[in-house]
């Protein structure tokens, strides 16, 4: 719904929004199409788009592979907005051009904020590493029940 939500608004749409998940790659055609160039190594292709849009990449190739492949692709900017979960893009995952952070996860401990913000606050500039100005949001969500309260 997030990523559907991004491209049926013609501001975000025109940041050429990708999800990553532990499944698929999905995003506008004409994004994923670009994508696709860039990633010679597999044989890739766009499906067909669904009632919002919204594509997927078919290939054989792994999250390993995608995650890689569209993080360069983010860093390139191919698309300037990345939607994931924390799974695969949290401890691990490296992105020095990304800016901003928003997550919307509904479990976290402390150190798994630590490294989702860490994500955003690093980068590289002329060979040195620098500690960068982001943008985060953390969004909480809550459901009471008379017995217990989620999160």
């Amino acid at each position: 719904r997030a990523l559907a939500a991004l491209l049926a608004d013609p501001h975000t749409a025109s940041l050429g929004p990708v999800m990553v998940t532990g499944r698929t790659v999905a995003g506008a055609p004409a994004t994923l199409e670009r994508l696709c160039a860039r990633v010679e190594e597999h044989d890739l292709s766009v499906g067909e788009p669904d009632r919002d849009g919204i594509s997927q990449v078919v290939g054989v190739w792994t999250s390993r592979d995608w995650v890689r492949a569209v993080t360069t692709f983010l860093t390139e900017g191919g698309c300037r907005v990345l939607v994931g979960t924390r799974a695969l893009l949290g401890e691990g995952w490296d992105a020095p051009a990304a800016t901003g952070l928003v997550d919307l996860s509904t479990t976290t401990t402390p150190g798994s904020i630590v490294q989702t913000r860490g994500r955003t606050l690093r980068g590289i500039v002329g060979g040195r590493q620098i500690v960068q100005a982001s943008d985060q949001f953390h969004g909480v969500c809550s459901r009471f029940s008379a017995n217990r309260i989620s999160a």
